[in-house]
């Protein structure tokens, strides 16, 4: 998918640009960023499930079965991409 499908895909649900820019601040739990998307857990795996599929983020699992998501470098590219288009507008 190129970058500009990839925008657009992300400007198709209201919460992908959000949950990524979250990620972008500091690796989180889902618990943590569906608390401040104010979402159910269950749809923001959904959310973040598709982010990992498109190679925007990353999920680290830890020994005891805590996930905790991480932005990629390509889901940072394409964040800093869909910033500077509305700093244009």
């Amino acid at each position: 998918m190129d970058d500009l499908a990839l925008i657009n895909w992300l400007h198709d649900g209201i919460y992908r640009i959000k949950a990524l820019k979250i990620l972008k601040s500091s690796p989180n739990f889902p618990k943590n960023v569906a608390k401040s998307l104010k979402i159910h857990k269950s749809s923001l795996s959904r959310i973040l499930n598709d982010l990992h599929e498109k190679g925007l983020i990353n999920k680290v699992t830890s020994s005891s079965r805590t996930i905790t998501y991480v932005i990629t470098p390509i889901g940072e590219e394409i964040l800093n991409k869909i910033d500077k288009k509305n700093d244009t507008n």
